[in-house]
């Protein structure tokens, strides 16, 4: 069995509270949204400056790996200037040992010289 029948009651046009809940909710929604733009806004410009960091790092690690380049370049001159060097100041040794040998021979050669005029003069 069922009872009466309900019939709806008017609603008022305005209730005080819901229209404060409603205007809260609003005003909730109107900074959602600015928080949103303002992050938005800030997720853009970090984009920015976190490409420009990508660059800058990107140039860094040319710059270095020039730098690397340029000293293994310079070792490698170096050592091939080490070795002529080294070439060189054997060659200068070996000159100078027969500089030695052929003031030694001058030398003697002189001495005999000098025997000879001794008995040419005699």
């Amino acid at each position: 069995m069922r009872g009466p029948k309900r019939t709806a009651k008017a609603r008022p046009e305005s209730v005080p509270e819901v229209d404060v809940a409603n205007q809260y909710l609003a005003n909730l929604e109107d900074t959602n949204n600015m928080n949103a733009e303002t992050l938005e806004a800030q997720n853009r410009r970090l984009r920015e400056v976190n490409s420009g960091l990508v660059q800058l790092l990107q140039q860094s690690i040319a710059m270095n790996d020039e730098k690397e380049e340029r000293e293994v370049r310079h070792k490698e001159t170096n050592g091939h200037l080490m070795n002529q060097l080294e070439s060189q100041l054997a060659a200068t040794r070996s000159l100078n040992s027969e500089v030695r040998r052929l003031e030694a021979l001058s030398e003697q050669l002189a001495e005999e010289n000098w025997a000879l005029i001794q008995l040419l003069e005699d």
